[in-house]
């Protein structure tokens, strides 16, 4: 998957919304599952949150407010949960 990540033409990444809410610091997990993807050094054209029903629905707007002003904070980025 990594080598993929380099040559796609559209990279998407997908973020589990539980896996990043049962966490201590959510923006460390972000970073830490960019760096296992290997897209700490690319930045994904599309960013789909998954698994948004077994979260509190409150806590989505938090996630991409990380993802948009602290990861992605340029506008090539889409946001879909």
């Amino acid at each position: 998957i990594k080598d993929g990540v380099h040559t796609a033409d559209h990279p998407v990444l997908v973020l589990d919304a539980k896996k990043i809410i049962d966490t201590e610091d959510p923006l460390q997990t972000i970073k830490h599952t960019l760096r296992e993807a290997g897209l700490h050094d690319r930045v994904p054209e599309i960013v789909v949150i998954n698994k948004i029903d077994l979260i509190d629905q409150r806590q989505i707007l938090p996630i991409i407010s990380i993802l948009t002003t602290e990861i992605f904070p340029r506008d090539t980025t889409d946001c879909i949960p």
